[in-house]
């Protein structure tokens, strides 16, 4: 019964890693629970964007018996107030179970289940007879239940995830092939319902000249200002996308002709309000192009693309003087109209680069780059508030000062009144136009300066620090670079907010492989605690070798799953007290393809799924499963390869003793050139030298 539990359990995690459609897993995992517990009733409850129960899926219960309006009292509504497992006998009727319409259950439990950090759901067993519920019972049901909410983490995420993959980066419009997948379901629905719809397509007039002459980030300016103009002009279930350079296409479903072109002119409308840097008006040409009966979406887009053609030819051409002559030129715009335009673009273009990155250090560093290199400010800071209302300064670019007054900046003391701290605490911009010469008394963090600003950033409408700039002139700031800088700030919470994102979906992924693991703890405690010990011993060797962090991640989890695959193993063939045989070894052999494939819906392991394939080649070639040798192995694999080895020799096993480690450090040296790699092996010897000298 144990072993067919167990059994369950992985089946379960199998079925959660091979999908993020969190529906298909939770009915998966529903009849697993049926067939490990044996019950009747299953349901799984979690909380509805309302705040109220919801009765998400279910075996051996009626479709009305889903949904949301689960009543207070229920067995699962009380498990989540109180965060703890509760057993229900004898049940007297389905409104104490709190599922409409089940009848005949006579006993039954639940267990809580949180999505995130709060229980806010359970699962629940029952019974059509007075079965007795044991401790194993309940532990086996909070194992479902830790999958239930992993399966709603991946769903949620993969569903972010999904979202930020279809926008386009510098606008937030839908990019080329999202907007096309669009076209083709609304063409598609438009033929069922005989509905009309309307594709308009957009592109600047002389856009490569206003490159040429004010360069890229003002171009990357004016296609965003388009952008935001475009969204705002459209009405909700309206499509705004950006198929490449200047070219822009609004989809506007269930429209006709008439009512396409009050929307464009809308948006036309707010558009001759903005100007290039020269004064200039920004123009466009459009092509409005109504869908037909039976046309399909690339013959839209060709007719939408000629009509704007068309206009594009029909409008006068602007002529082009060469440098020098006599014809009139425009007046020059202020020095201060250009610098600020110029700032505005930087700041834009600042953004773009911050949202393609995924690591919170390399946020804060590129952004004090840009405010400091770029838009040349004088000392720059991004300071993180703790949750116990410390600020830390994650970041700087100071001029060069004793190390007391650049290093410990005042906002770390919760009872300084720095502009920083006033920043945070009140939620809006602190500007100081002239602080004490030496800024000690004036609210700045920085000795020697005399004006400051500082705006809070916020992540997901959680406050999380604060950006300030400073300058040792007096009134060195005004109200423009507030605006700015509370953009800035804008963009640094939206790049933390989407690297927390992919770190939680990581997590969470690496969770589901976790459960994994810790089934095969279950199964053969020999191989979990050894995947655990060799683990720090390999991080530990490719330091020795130079690696990179992120390769000594790859090779950390490379080492913990590298026997994953065993979970398909037999029990008897995985404990046997003798040698195996030649067939034995054979399912052997299969695990590293395994592994490989229970860890492969995890993209961001692709470099650790390599090492667990190929973890078990020699340098010869003779290993297995694909007999590589020498350098075409993976780095990664060879120093799990040795690490595993050198640990196998030195532990229990039941068909032997383990062996000194002297004896092991022969055996391996016999092997090297054949078995193992020799730069490996001298690494592993020094690695190990080196901590018998630290004495771990």
């Amino acid at each position: 019964q144990y072993a067919a539990r167990q059994t369950a359990l992985v089946r379960a995690a199998k079925a959660l890693n091979a999908s993020l459609v969190r529906d298909e897993v939770l009915v998966a995992l529903c009849q697993e629970i049926c067939d490990a517990l044996r019950a009747d009733v299953v349901a799984v409850y979690f909380k509805g964007a309302n705040g109220d129960l919801e009765a998400v899926a279910g075996r051996g219960v009626p479709t009305e018996a889903l949904g949301g309006g689960q009543p207070d009292d229920a067995l699962c509504a009380s498990v989540i107030r109180t965060g703890l497992p509760e057993v229900l006998r004898p049940i007297h009727g389905d409104v104490e179970l709190g599922l409409r319409g089940v009848t005949g259950v006579r006993c039954g439990f639940a267990v809580p289940a949180r999505r995130w950090s709060e229980v806010d759901g359970a699962l629940l067993a029952g019974f059509h007879t007075d079965r007795p519920i044991v401790d194993s019972d309940v532990e086996l049901l909070a194992g479902f239940a830790e999958l239930a909410g992993i399966a709603y983490r991946n769903a949620d995420e993969h569903t972010a995830v999904q979202r930020a993959a279809t926008l386009d980066s510098l606008t937030g419009c839908l990019n080329h092939g999202a907007f096309h997948s669009r076209l083709g379901e609304e063409i598609e629905r438009a033929g069922r319902t005989r509905r009309r719809l309307t594709l308009i397509s957009i592109d600047f007039d002389d856009f490569k000249r206003v490159n040429d002459r004010f360069g890229h980030l003002t171009g990357d300016a004016l296609l965003r200002t388009l952008a935001d103009i475009l969204r705002d002009a459209v009405r909700s279930y309206d499509q705004v996308g950006r198929l490449g350079g200047d070219e822009f296409m609004l989809l506007l479903p269930a429209t006709e002709n008439g009512t396409a072109r009050r929307v464009l002119d809308r948006a036309l409308t707010a558009l001759a309000q903005a100007r290039l840097p020269d004064g200039a008006a920004v123009t466009v040409s459009t092509g409005v192009a109504d869908w037909q009966l039976g046309e399909n979406a690339d013959h839209l887009v060709e007719r939408a693309d000629r009509l704007l053609l068309d206009a594009k030819a029909a409008r006068p051409r602007c002529t082009e003087h060469p440098r020098g002559g006599d014809a009139p030129q425009p007046s020059p715009p202020s020095t201060n109209g250009e610098e600020h335009l110029r700032r505005l673009v930087t700041a834009g273009a600042l953004g773009t680069g911050l949202a393609r990155l995924l690591n919170q250090r390399a946020i804060v560093e590129a952004v004090i780059a840009g405010l400091h290199t770029h838009l040349g400010y004088e000392c720059c800071l991004v300071t993180r508030r703790h949750p116990d209302g410390t600020l830390e300064s994650v970041a700087a670019a100071r001029p060069q000062l004793p190390r007391t007054q650049a290093e410990q900046p005042a906002c770390g003391r919760p009872d300084t009144p720095s502009i920083t701290r006033r920043a945070v605490l009140e939620g809006r911009p602190v500007l100081i136009d002239d602080a004490e010469p030496d800024g000690s008394s004036g609210g700045l963090e920085t000795g020697g300066m005399r004006s400051g600003l500082a705006v809070p950033i916020s992540v997901s409408q959680e406050l999380w620090g604060a950006i300030t700039v400073q300058s040792s002139k007096a009134d060195a700031f005004q109200a423009a670079d507030a605006r700015l800088l509370q953009r800035v700030a804008e963009h640094v919470g939206s790049a933390l907010r989407t690297a927390v994102l992919y770190r939680t979906l990581e997590q969470t992924y690496l969770g589901t492989a976790a459960a994994l693991a810790a089934t095969l703890e279950a199964k053969d405690s020999y191989t979990a605690n050894h995947a655990r010990s060799i683990a720090d011993l390999a991080v530990d060797l490719g330091r020795t070798m130079h690696l990179e962090e992120d390769e000594l991640r790859d090779v950390h989890y490379g080492a913990l799953f590298h026997d994953i695959g065993k979970i398909a193993i037999p029990d008897a063939i995985l404990n046997k007290p003798t040698e195996l045989d030649e067939e034995e070894m054979s399912v052997i052999r299969e695990h590293p393809l395994v592994g490989e494939r229970i860890l492969a819906p995890l993209a961001f392991l692709s470099d650790v799924r390599r090492i667990v394939r190929h973890d078990h080649e020699r340098w010869d070639g003779d290993g297995y499963p694909d007999g590589l040798r020498g350098d075409d192995i993976p780095l990664g694999a060879r120093i799990v390869f040795v690490v595993d080895a050198f640990d196998a020799m030195t532990s229990d096993r039941p068909y032997r003793k383990a062996m000194s480690r002297s004896r092991a450090r022969r055996e391996m040296q016999r092997h090297v050139g054949t078995q193992f790699d020799p730069a490996v092996v001298r690494a592993l010897f020094t690695t190990l030298d080196a901590k018998a000298e630290a004495g771990v």
